[in-house]
């Protein structure tokens, strides 16, 4: 059974060193892990910089070309086209994932596997009101959303017993290729519908996937916060149980540990390793970077997509 991790990314160094750690994170616990990375900049690369990123990365790319890139251009989220690809096919895996650049792994999640539906942990908060949901589900031609999911940053960002539709985080969601395969389309149906309606471009991968989830009537379920924690004290305060059981840990935050800043070079990941003012999880953050540092310095074997279709 292989797992395939769908990752967009930047040819940036910050990017480069995160994606590594990412790939060595999965294969400690998953060695056959195959990685699909989509890249991409709003200008053709130079002459030979493919080839510097595959050869950083261990790893073949799937380079976007600049006209696909700055249909965003502009946009409160400039790189979507790299988000978006992760939902083109084929996909290869037996399971997938998609993954934002700044996650990492700590811990096995061989349950996820067992479970036949889309899997990820509800978004902190929604960007858009219970009415302006109603109205989307509508003139996208679905029944009017359930709203039974707690939002992950209730309480924290947002009011205590907030419910919504189902609505991840897509920086962690996790299901069986065949029920990738049923997004594909309805999902860059809702892109599509999105850009057309709304002026704020910048919540449209995860707005998108909750309108695909529900055109398509592939089955959903909302994980607990440890399978996409976010390095923040609050969430460490508020769900102590959930970060001593963490997953996937997703490293957004730039206040405590700098997610380009501190990953711009070795001497960088190194002073990061090297902390001791850290605690929860953000310490939980260093103690997995440190337990990977040595394969930022070295090649990572070569596994790619298209020697495993």
């Amino acid at each position: 059974m292989t797992l395939e991790v769908r990752i967009p990314i930047s040819p940036r160094p910050a990017w480069l060193n995160r994606t590594r750690l990412i790939m060595a994170s999965f294969r400690r616990f998953y060695p056959d892990t195959i990685f699909r990375i989509s890249v991409g900049t709003h200008q053709e690369p130079a002459a030979g910089e493919i080839d510097r990123v595959e050869n950083t990365l261990g790893q073949r790319v799937h380079w976007l070309a600049a006209d696909r890139m700055n249909e965003w251009a502009g946009t409160r989220s400039e790189y979507l086209a790299t988000m978006n690809d992760r939902f083109h096919g084929p996909f290869v895996g037996d399971h997938v994932i998609i993954l934002d650049c700044d996650v990492l792994v700590t811990r096995a999640f061989d349950e996820l596997f067992a479970v036949d539906a889309i899997q990820g942990v509800q978004a902190h908060v929604s960007p858009i009101g219970d009415q302006d949901w109603r109205m989307l589900f509508n003139l996208f031609g679905i029944e009017a959303p359930r709203f039974a999911h707690d939002y992950s940053g209730n309480g924290i960002m947002g009011p205590v017993g907030h419910l919504g539709p189902w609505y991840a985080n897509s920086g962690m969601v996790f299901g069986p290729r065949a029920l990738f395969e049923r997004l594909c389309e309805p999902y860059q149906a809702a892109v599509a519908f999105l850009r057309g309606l709304m002026a704020d471009t910048y919540w449209f991968d995860q707005l998108a996937l909750a309108l695909a989830v529900a055109k398509s009537g592939v089955p959903a379920r909302t994980l607990p916060l440890r399978f996409n924690f976010p390095n923040q004290a609050a969430f460490d305060q508020a769900h102590p149980a959930e970060l001593a059981d963490v997953r996937f840990l997703h490293y957004l935050r730039t206040d405590t540990v700098h997610r380009d800043r501190d990953f711009e070079d070795l001497e960088a990941t190194g002073r990061l390793v090297g902390r001791t003012d850290l605690s929860g999880s953000n310490e939980v953050l260093r103690a997995g970077v440190a337990s990977l540092f040595g394969s930022l310095a070295t090649p990572l074997e070569l596994i790619c997509a298209e020697d495993a279709a």
